[in-house]
């Protein structure tokens, strides 16, 4: 028991020693963008997202068309994909600016705080080790969820809230404040405004392996977040990120430009 209080007290300090840090602006990379991709800053001002290029997104909304995709890996180690016609308002990304071996694929980097609207269509959330000291919350039309580590695909539509979890858990707290819903591998529920109010699930199930666009758009999600890695810069606020390259792409057989024929040597 006095271990415990000990550990207790530790984390508690730490805590307020983090909290106490200024956070600066979270980046993202954008991995991937297609078709009409329209994304505007707090002011309301329209912005142009360039393909393996980093941002600031503290603050923005982004809207994809009935063409549009577009798939993000953002400085706190979660990756992002939205789906055609859909609409998100990311509230808030900030984290604590990095230090000398910040970077990590397995861990979050730093401490960060990231609060994100869905308010229509879909989206591919992956993340893995989000610190507890984080905040993770994806607010949707009726309750919002927590995230510590996931990979999972958020729908709203005119039948309600979808959540499907392809990996790791997910919490989802009722619009009260008291009632919250484990969601974990391989669960998917549906959950109405109605049912919402109510603090109970619509439907609950297993991920429909048939569902085919569900499913690419989990697998891709998961890759993108694989793909980049952000470090920090010595003197440098912003990080820096890294496309990381594919084992694949690796272990592919080298382009030869030329080639020398022993009736060519001397």
């Amino acid at each position: 028991m006095l271990r415990y209080t000990r550990y207790l007290l530790l984390a508690l300090a730490a805590t307020g020693v983090l909290c106490a840090q200024d956070m600066q602006p979270g980046f993202g990379f954008v991995t991937s963008i297609r078709g009409s991709v329209e994304v505007r800053n707090p002011e309301g001002k329209k912005l142009t997202l360039g393909l393996h290029e980093s941002h600031s997104f503290d603050g923005l909304t982004l809207k994809t068309k009935k063409d549009g995709t577009l798939f993000l890996v953002l400085s706190n180690g979660v990756a992002i994909a939205l789906a055609e016609n859909t609409h998100i308002e990311i509230q808030t990304f900030r984290q604590i600016p990095f230090g000398p071996k910040s970077d990590s694929l397995k861990y979050e980097p730093t401490i960060s705080d990231l609060q994100i609207h869905l308010i229509k269509g879909t989206m591919g959330l992956s993340c893995d080790h989000i610190s507890p000291l984080s905040n993770l919350k994806i607010a949707m039309n009726s309750g919002y969820l927590r995230v510590h580590s996931t990979t999972s695909v958020l729908s709203i539509n005119p039948l309600g809230m979808n959540i499907s979890a392809y990996e790791g858990t997910l919490t989802f707290y009722y619009p009260d404040g008291k009632e919250r819903e484990f969601i974990a591998h391989p669960q998917s529920v549906r959950i109405s405004e109605q049912s919402a109010a109510r603090g109970i699930v619509t439907e609950s199930g297993t991920v429909d392996e048939k569902e085919a666009i569900a499913r690419r758009l989990a697998d891709a999600v998961s890759y993108a977040r694989k793909r980049v890695i952000y470090r920090g810069v010595h003197g440098q606020a912003e990080p820096q990120a890294l496309l990381l390259v594919s084992d694949e792409y690796l272990e592919q057989e080298p382009a030869r430009p030329y080639s020398f024929k022993s009736s060519q040597l001397p």
